[in-house]
């Protein structure tokens, strides 16, 4: 991907170009530091995203693997619009780090966990109310503790989508020791959990693992840490950044948790009543919660959208 990523650099930048001469030695020392805590933090990161399976293996055998795997991968269906999200805070958070504009890196901060919580949020109350006639409807009945894992990852997805822009934010202000660190604690955390609560209670035990260890490690330190080197209270980066999930999130579950009793398990069905809790978070987020902003920029989205439908149509007409 290199290759790739070269090529793209010298579109944006004509006449860019490689030379050993250009090496500034004197920097390697500290670019090789940098980089191996950041090595560090990423090895923790898929450990921790890649043990469960291991675990089961492990303690179980191959054939619980595959019932794992099924709440495993729904869990994860919202990390692909989730990780790119929170990637883009951490360019801006090392500009602004260097500029030594803390104001800005609160608003960032605040800002960036709304928006991850926005794609999180609607995910994780879809996921963790469905899970059953979803399971049901993707691979038939029988895979009760599929679900039970499904439940238990969504939440764990959801602690992630809190966390995500703290972990970007305080990488990308130059803390690649700190996050190192947290990082490599949770993965211990994590897979010491996961092997004693999956002994203890089976696979549900193993997800478990992985929930606490989120909550309990990453979740507190990375925020706490964050809000302290931005100089942002904590109280008032959860009344900004988490308050105005409350309602929207409370209204979402309630017609999830009502529409799943109903649900046929068919495919179409769960996935018609999921997109519709999704809308109904939305709505009354933007409805309740959302700034002038937020609101001005979802309105211009939905703009955006109608008229690219309405050319579209027109074109085939």
């Amino acid at each position: 991907m290199h290759w790739v990523r070269w090529r793209m650099l010298r579109r944006l930048v004509p006449g860019l170009h490689l030379n050993p001469r250009l090496i500034d030695r004197a920097r390697i020392r500290l670019t090789a530091g940098l980089s191996g805590w950041f090595l560090l933090r990423d090895v923790s990161g898929t450990i921790v995203d890649r043990i469960d399976l291991v675990v089961v293996g492990v303690l179980f055998g191959v054939s619980d693997v595959a019932i794992f795997v099924v709440g495993q991968k729904l869990a994860k269906l919202a990390e692909g619009a989730l990780v790119p999200l929170a990637q883009v805070f951490f360019p801006h958070a090392s500009k602004l780090s260097r500029d030594e504009d803390k104001p800005a890196l609160a608003r960032l901060l605040v800002d960036g966990t709304r928006a991850s919580l926005l794609v999180g949020m609607p995910a994780t109350l879809v996921l963790m109310a469905l899970a059953y006639p979803a399971v049901e409807a993707w691979v038939g009945s029988g895979f009760g503790q599929a679900a039970a894992v499904l439940v238990v990852l969504a939440a764990a997805m959801g602690v992630e989508a809190l966390v995500a822009t703290s972990y970007e934010t305080l990488g990308g202000m130059g803390r690649a020791r700190t996050s190192a660190f947290i990082a490599t604690a949770e993965a211990i955390v994590n897979l010491a959990l996961s092997v004693l609560l999956g002994r203890a209670i089976g696979l549900v035990g193993v997800a478990l693992g992985t929930l606490v260890a989120a909550t309990l490690i990453k979740l507190p330190a990375f925020i706490v840490l964050t809000c302290r080197a931005i100089g942002l209270p904590l109280v008032a980066f959860l009344r900004r950044a988490l308050l105005p999930t409350a309602f929207p999130a409370a209204g979402a579950i309630a017609f999830l948790l009502g529409a799943g009793i109903v649900v046929p398990t068919t495919i179409p069905a769960v996935a018609l009543v999921g997109v519709a809790g999704a809308v109904v978070y939305f709505g009354l987020y933007f409805v309740f919660s959302a700034s002038a902003t937020e609101r001005a920029q979802g309105l211009a989205v939905v703009t955006s959208v109608g008229r690219f439908v309405g050319r579209n149509g027109e074109e085939q007409s």
